[in-house]
């Protein structure tokens, strides 16, 4: 599941989904975030990976389900 294909490489934050969820003309109906793997994060690979954000690191994905107004 995890090769170059799969991960797109890009952080939660990347996607500005904040700034598309407070905008006046959508209405936010479902909203959650998923995360795996957080039992391989070792010592080691936070120490090497500490520039990004340990939730980050475990995010798999999130689902937005949203209406235009």
């Amino acid at each position: 599941m995890i090769n170059s294909d799969h991960v797109n490489g890009k952080t939660f934050q990347e996607y500005n989904l904040d700034k598309f969820m407070r905008a006046s003309d959508i209405e936010v109906i479902n909203f959650s975030r998923s995360y795996e793997g957080e039992s391989f994060l070792t010592e080691e690979i936070l120490r090497e990976l500490q520039h990004i954000k340990r939730e980050d690191l475990i995010s798999h994905g999130f689902e937005l389900l949203f209406k235009i107004e």
